[in-house]
């Protein structure tokens, strides 16, 4: 099929203008069609400064006869309905993370789009990094020998700021720093280890959504006995990645094109890079948005199942949802005794 597959993006916030967009322009499969925005000045302020001229629209109802498949890139809590209406229509959808804010939310958009046979996939962008998928592959080959332990941190002072402040309301966002940059982290835990059996969190989000915390996961099963935990933060800045300790040595990486370095246990003065083997997975020129997008259109096309379904996004929200249930709120200052 050598047709462009016609792209409208739904939403023309922070996340559409510097990676959807860019996405969507720089790929060899897609072509910009529609850019929706219930404010369209935003919507034609983006056409204007990326030198296209979309349709803009101000309801994603107008489109929907125009796209191929649309990009959702709007508050969480607007993914739902977004989502049900594109798919009403038998529009295939790339939601941006987390899927939506509940788990039912994600299971009901599941069972419409199984009945509709319509392709759902969801923006965990990390699954496309090659440094992610080698760590995959070095688990699942027993390359490492058995994890015990795990540490994922990411922390900047304010952090990532949408044009529209959604993230500062707990309704619209779902959560706070656990829900907006800690959601990476959780998908990434899921694709390696699975489903933890028992979590824990403190957060300092007493009046609103939490600008710090830390959670704690326990795997316990025959094949997998690791203690884990994660810290993120929109007070102090971390350098953000994950460390492995296994019983043969510690791996660590920062995900987004950074390396996967490896200290074996018998050596404290040599540090080894891995690098994957064999032909490139996706354009090796390609960022982590044009990789999941040509990911996405490949799947609406018929070729592979997308990387990321809505079945994967449900249990991510799942996650989060658990760890908040078993929140302890408590104050910043007791909860950032965990960067001591």
């Amino acid at each position: 099929m050598n047709s462009r597959f016609r792209v409208g993006i739904v939403g023309s916030g922070a996340v559409a203008r510097v990676c959807h967009v860019p996405a969507v322009l720089a790929s060899p499969l897609a072509t910009l069609t529609a850019l929706v925005d219930p404010v369209a000045e935003r919507a034609r302020a983006i056409a204007r400064d990326y030198g296209v001229a979309p349709l803009i629209a101000s309801s994603l109802e107008d489109v929907l006869d125009k796209v191929d498949g649309i990009v959702i890139a709007t508050p969480n809590n607007t993914h739902a309905p977004l989502a049900q209406a594109a798919i009403g229509a038998g529009i295939p959808c790339l939601i941006e993370k987390p899927l939506c804010i509940t788990a039912d939310e994600g299971r009901e958009i599941c069972e419409v789009a199984r009945a509709r046979g319509v392709v759902v996939a969801v923006g965990y962008c990390q699954r496309f990094d090659d440094g992610v998928v080698l760590v995959k592959k070095l688990l699942d080959e027993s390359s490492l020998g058995s994890v015990r332990r795990f540490h994922c941190q990411s922390g900047s002072i304010g952090g990532w700021s949408p044009e529209s402040g959604y993230i500062l309301d707990r309704k619209s966002a779902g959560g706070g720093v656990l829900t907006m940059n800690g959601s990476h982290y959780i998908d990434r835990l899921l694709y390696w280890f699975g489903y933890p059996d028992d979590v824990s969190l403190r957060h300092d989000g007493v009046a609103g959504p939490e600008a710090h915390c830390f959670a704690k996961l326990h795997y316990n099963s025959r094949s997998l006995q690791i203690d884990g935990s994660m810290l993120f933060s929109k007070l102090v800045r971390l350098d953000s990645g994950v460390v492995l300790r296994t019983e043969r040595g510690v791996l660590a990486t920062g995900g987004n094109g950074s390396p996967v370095l490896w200290r074996s246990a018998d050596t404290s003065i040599v540090t080894a890079e891995f690098r994957p083997s064999g032909p490139p997975r996706w354009r090796p020129e390609a960022t982590l948005f044009q990789r999941q997008l040509d990911d996405f259109i490949q799947a609406c096309r018929g070729e592979h199942p997308p990387a990321v379904p809505a079945e994967i996004g449900v249990q991510s929200v799942r996650l989060l949802q658990d760890l908040y249930r078993s929140q302890n709120m408590t104050s910043t200052a007791s909860v950032a005794e965990e960067l001591a």
